[in-house]
């Protein structure tokens, strides 16, 4: 399959193995792709679901290391700053297990050797793992609400190297939470970045760390 039968396959299942943009997803690849092979590589996602994204970024370059980061115990509760008509909904939702990653990754042919899952709340998986996510080509933070974009934000944008990405999977799910938190963010740091959206009102959007 390639790459857009392979996202559709994994749309196509029930329950969806993705729920990420299609556009979105398909610049992730090509990315991974066009990085250079000489170098080793590592990306980390923050909310993995049943592991769509991920089986797709460990396909695209198989020694790439990928960590996931998921509670797997359903969402988290709602803060001020987040958009409560779309956001308090989902609260207590839960999208999948560890097990349903590995499930993905069989399902596509995509290589486990390189992944390494964290299964628990982000204030507590990430300050005891923090040398594990040093030199990332890609922070992808797919959290949904303010408060965990935010500290993704605060704990591991210093481990993202100069010239790598970061990624705000629901810039425009929630808007009044990610987009807070992601300015307040650059603007304590005083750094002045260029946020490119892959499609106009909806999906995700992204960042290139400046290189000084």
């Amino acid at each position: 399959m390639n790459v857009q039968q392979t996202i559709n396959f994994l749309k196509g299942q029930s329950p969806s193995r993705t729920l990420v943009s299609p556009v979105h997803l398909t610049w992730l690849v090509n990315h991974i792709r066009s990085l250079s092979s000489g170098t080793p590589r590592k990306m980390v996602e923050c909310g993995v679901a049943r592991g769509g994204c991920l089986a797709l970024c460990s396909k695209a370059n198989p020694n790439m290391t990928v960590i996931g980061l998921d509670s797997w115990q359903g969402m988290p509760p709602i803060t001020e700053e987040d958009n409560k008509q779309k956001c308090q909904q989902w609260v207590g939702s839960k999208w999948g297990t560890a097990q349903d990653v590995y499930s993905t990754y069989s399902m596509i042919g995509a290589d486990t050797k390189n992944l390494t899952l964290l299964e628990g709340w982000f204030e507590d998986t990430i300050p005891s793992n923090l040398d594990l996510f040093n030199d990332l080509d890609i922070l992808r933070i797919d959290s949904d609400f303010y408060k965990s974009v935010k500290y993704c934000l605060e704990m591991l944008f210093d481990k993202v190297k100069p010239g790598g990405v970061v990624i705000f999977d629901d810039w425009n799910f929630n808007p009044e939470g990610v987009r807070s938190a992601a300015y307040e963010f650059l603007n304590q740091r005083n750094l002045e970045v260029n946020i490119i959206p892959h499609e106009q009102g909806r999906g995700p959007a992204y960042f290139v760390k400046p290189l000084s």
